[in-house]
């Protein structure tokens, strides 16, 4: 088994709670960050559409926030009516992680934040929810590793 150098593909596995995502073709060195994502506590459901007094399909059109949004505790999700409103507020910090079929809202606090960096110098050529592959050439040994500048990763 001798050095060499060649081209490697390093696949870098995903938790869940993707956020950001490197986009395919981009250029990124050793230790550069190619994902971020948040790790999510247990959810709350919040009765969004009875409170409010409307119908599931009328929901998306008072709601104030898109399912994936991070808010604040206290937040207004969702709001009716003018002179007489009705409104619906977020009883924790946390994520917009689903809207049900019968119009409750679920919301995830965030317990913990992830970031994936590149082991290898190269190019991003495939990048999903589940796992973001990079291609470049560097020195290495042959299915054991391959190096770039500052980090090591599965060859």
């Amino acid at each position: 088994m001798t050095w060499r150098f060649t081209l490697w593909r390093t696949r870098h596995c995903l938790p869940l709670g993707v956020a950001e995502i490197a986009p395919i073709g981009q250029t990124v060195r050793a230790g550069d960050i190619l994902a971020a994502g948040m790790s999510y506590g247990p959810p709350v459901r919040i009765q969004a559409a009875r409170r409010l007094g409307v119908t599931r399909a009328d929901l998306d059109r008072v709601l104030r926030v898109a399912p994936g949004a991070v808010v604040e505790r206290g937040a207004l999700l969702a709001r009716t009516g003018r002179r007489f409103a009705r409104a619906v507020s977020a009883p924790i910090e946390g994520r917009v992680i689903h809207i049900r079929a019968d119009g409750d809202i679920e919301l995830a606090p965030i317990t913990g934040r992830w970031i994936v960096r590149s082991t290898l110098d190269g190019v991003v050529t495939s990048a999903d929810d589940t796992e973001i592959t990079v291609e470049g050439t560097a020195w290495g040994l042959q299915g054991i590793a391959a190096y770039g500048p500052d980090a090591v990763g599965a060859g």
